[in-house]
This record gives structure tokens, C-alpha cells and sequence, in this order.
């Protein structure tokens, strides 16, 4: 899948999060990924949330909540036929 950076934030430790889509949206998007850099170990992790079934998941926008070092957010886009999604997770590896 052919996609491109929408967004990407640090949070309090050095970790990058950036999301992508696969198109510059905000419209015709279909498809979107959510990585998690760690440069300390110089590793990729693919952290995108479960697509809900017959369903685009564009997951492309994100937030991370430097108050909260453990937050991190999710929302879809472009789901016009479906109620945009928002996901949070309090459990992100430590680093």
C-alpha cells in the first residue's frame, strides 16, 4: 500500500508516532497506518488500531498527551458512510 506521512508527534520520552494515509486527504482517503518509532532501539513497530469489518479505517490522525505520558489517541477520517472512530490506549510499552 502506497501511503504518506499525515502527522507524527514525540511524546515526553523521544518515541515518534506518525500516522499515514493514503492519499493527502481530507477526502478519498481509504486506508491509514500507525507507526511508532523508538530511536533508541532503532525499531518500527506498526501500532494501527483493528479495522472495525466492512469498513475503511483511515486511521490518520493522532495525539499524543504529554501530561499523560502513557495516552495516545487515534481518530479516523473521511468515513462518511460510517461514524468517524476514536480510539485511545493507555498501554504503550514503556520504552
Amino acid at each position: 500500500m502506497g501511503v504518506m506521512a499525515t502527522h507524527a508527534e514525540f511524546d515526553s520520552s523521544g518515541v515518534l508516532y506518525i500516522s499515514y494515509g493514503d492519499v493527502t486527504g481530507p477526502n478519498n482517503m481509504i486506508d491509514g497506518l500507525v507507526w511508532k518509532y523508538q530511536p533508541k532501539q532503532e525499531k518500527f513497530t506498526d501500532i494501527t488500531p483493528a479495522a472495525p469489518k466492512r469498513t475503511t479505517a483511515s486511521a490518520t490522525a493522532l495525539s499524543v498527551d504529554r501530561r499523560a505520558p502513557r495516552d495516545r489517541h487515534v481518530s479516523t477520517i473521511d468515513r462518511w458512510t460510517h461514524a468517524t472512530r476514536f480510539y485511545r490506549t493507555t498501554t504503550v510499552a514503556k520504552t
